[in-house]
């Protein structure tokens, strides 16, 4: 059994597994960069994650149970079987995925699911990526948990990210990506509603009230992620509940 990404057509199947005039890397590379418009989260600067150790992939025991956890739960793996982290990242995600697409029903359907994908080949400084239904976390800092809590933390208290947030809300920030793609809704248009001021002023109001980061695009796209992300915490700024209100009466989620 081979992993194929989800994202892969036809066509790049045929060069990279059938020719071979194309390496999976090659690909990887190409087409994890053109899904940066869909969803980025990056850090300031590029931490020294840990090595791969290929003694350390998963089991074929360990696999089995997160491939049927999640094919259970409605949800598609890539990348996975190569893992060489603790298998407890993955269940954990999966969980939180679960529970989020509870929430909004069509990010998976008949013909596509919502894919977690583990890549090695993500920039040191990129978390995460998403690109439609697919959430591809950086395995290279994924490997060591307690480095990747500490990167992230470090953010936190520079006010990149949402306050009392950490490293599992990368999960829940890229599934806001999800959300906006699936559904295809303006987080601009709901964010200018809430604050009663121009796309500039909210911008600038969102530095403060939500995170830096959420203000990184002019569009609002990572406004609606940290507002996710904010809403993982249980105690979100009032912001992220009316923002989160609003998503949920566009798209007919159920509030939990």
């Amino acid at each position: 059994n081979i992993d194929i990404p989800s994202a892969m057509n036809y066509t790049d199947y045929q060069k990279v597994y059938v020719d071979k005039t194309q390496t999976l890397e090659d690909w990887q590379k190409t087409n994890l960069n053109k899904s940066a418009i869909n969803g980025k989260m990056s850090a300031t600067a590029k931490p020294q994650w840990a090595e791969r150790d290929k003694l350390k992939i998963l089991s074929k025991e360990e696999y089995r149970e997160l491939r049927e956890l999640a094919d259970s739960n409605g949800i598609a793996l890539s990348g996975v079987k190569k893992f060489d982290g603790s298998p407890e990242v993955v269940r954990e995600t999966i969980d939180a995925l679960t529970k989020l697409k509870s929430q909004f029903p069509k990010v998976t359907d008949e013909r596509y699911k919502l894919t977690l994908e583990m890549s090695n080949i993500l920039g040191a400084e990129d978390f995460a990526v998403t690109h439609g239904r697919v959430i591809t976390l950086n395995a290279n800092a994924y490997r060591d948990v307690n480095l990747l809590r500490i990167e992230y933390q470090n953010l936190v208290d520079m006010g990149f990210f949402v306050k009392n947030t950490d490293y599992r809300a990368i999960v829940h920030h890229e599934f806001g990506h999800v959300v906006t793609d699936v559904y295809k809704i303006d987080p601009m248009q709901i964010a200018c509603k809430i604050t009663r001021k121009s796309r500039l002023e909210t911008i600038e109001y969102v530095k403060t009230a939500l995170s830096k980061y959420s203000a990184k695009l002019a569009d609002g796209s990572e406004i609606i992620a940290e507002v996710f992300a904010d809403i993982s915490t249980g105690k979100p700024t009032e912001f992220s509940q009316k923002f989160y209100a609003e998503v949920l009466k566009i798209v007919g989620g159920v509030e939990q």
